[in-house]
């Protein structure tokens, strides 16, 4: 007994649309409660980004990049 394709594709989208719904609930809009850190923000973010493009090192007077792809 096969399963139409578009009852299929049409199952897959409303199992996917429920998950995305109840992850953006609460995840982002804490319907449960709860906060978000406060190092969510965009000067953590930047110090983040310039510590790991700059790292130092403690057996050589050089630095190396901790992400050297993600620099290029």
């Amino acid at each position: 007994m096969a399963v139409p394709a578009p009852t299929m594709a049409a199952a897959l989208c409303a199992w996917a649309a429920t998950g995305y719904f109840f992850y953006e609930m609460t995840r982002n809009k804490k319907v449960f409660g709860g906060s978000i850190p406060s190092t969510l923000n965009d000067e953590w973010a930047a110090a983040t980004k310039a510590y790991l493009a700059d790292h130092p090192r403690e057996g050589s007077p050089d630095n190396i990049k901790l992400n050297p792809i993600g620099t290029q």
